[in-house]
């Protein structure tokens, strides 16, 4: 009887990820990596491409305010993270470097030259592999709230931790995660809006996204390889021969400040913005600073 209960609440998670794509239309377009999609929400304009990348977890729709703000005078693109919206994920153990190169060689569809680079979070590390990976395509980087310190790091812990031991993680991801995780994203959201008050919005699209299977386990995979990997990116700072803006939030419950202050000490040509009164979730709570991050390097560029 308990078997057959638990079959029965794994079988409605798999139901439940399988239905996303069919139940959600894609509000961008889905651009291939070889045999696999990549979600990408563009914005038409004259100028140089500007490329966002989101956070962990999170989708390209974060961007939405950010995009409509700069239109139509920049181009720009907002990409799903493999896993993340609807962009598929070849397997779980996808890190920074991995994922920078399927997005990377998804823009080839679009004939994305040279582009800026704006890193979320878990984007930071993600756009620092894309440019270390190919130096000689990418314009210049944006850091919003970038996890960037190696010492102090983003580890893995929580409930989170159980998503990624063998076995186990699939039943917990297909089993009773989709019915808990729409209160830790609630609660999540809480922390990273602080002291902003939270987008309901944001944070009704957010139960919806992360409460996926595929994204339960993208996500704790990704904080997982991340502990190992940062170490790596960081100690490649020092290559980054490009312009490079940091915006960083004072009040950030999510990113603390040791992490500018690692880029401030290791990454060449950085340009820092402090944010007062702000929360980890800049992009929502404060695009107009972000616009301005990103009119900033488009002049650096001239």
């Amino acid at each position: 009887m308990v078997a057959a209960v638990g079959g029965g609440i794994i079988g409605i998670g798999f139901v439940q990820d399988h239905a996303f794509t069919e139940e959600h239309k894609a509000p961008g377009r889905l651009l291939r990596a070889g045999p696999y999609t990549v979600h990408a929400i563009e914005s038409p304009g004259p100028s140089r491409p500007v490329v966002f990348i989101h956070g962990n977890p999170g989708t390209a729709e974060d961007f939405a305010e950010v995009q409509r703000l700069l239109a139509p005078k920049v181009y720009t693109l907002a990409l799903d993270r493999p896993g993340y919206g609807w962009s598929q994920r070849p397997r779980d153990d996808m890190a920074p470097r991995a994922q920078a190169r399927m997005l990377h060689d998804a823009l080839k569809e679009l004939n994305v030259k040279d582009p800026v680079l704006v890193g979320f979070s878990f984007g930071g590390p993600v756009i620092t592999e894309w440019a270390l990976e190919y130096p000689d395509e990418v314009a210049g980087l944006i850091y919003l709230c970038a996890v960037s310190d190696p010492v102090e790091g983003h580890p893995l812990k929580g409930a989170q931790t159980n998503l990624v031991t063998p076995i186990l993680g699939r039943a917990i991801a297909y089993g009773v995660g989709p019915i808990v995780a729409p209160d830790a994203v609630e609660s999540g959201y809480a922390e990273a809006f602080s002291p902003k008050p939270v987008d309901k919005d944001t944070v009704l699209r957010g139960k919806v996204q992360f409460a996926r299977p595929t994204t339960l386990l993208a996500s704790a995979w990704d904080w997982k390889l991340l502990e190992s990997e940062l170490p790596k990116i960081a100690g490649r700072y020092k290559d980054l021969d490009l312009p490079v803006e940091a915006l960083s939030a004072n009040q950030d419950k999510i990113v603390g400040p040791s992490h500018v202050k690692y880029l401030e000490d290791h990454v060449r040509g950085l340009r820092v913005t402090h944010l007062d009164g702000a929360g980890h979730q800049v992009m929502v709570t404060q695009p107009n600073d972000v616009v301005l991050a990103v009119l900033r390097m488009l002049d650096r560029l001239k």
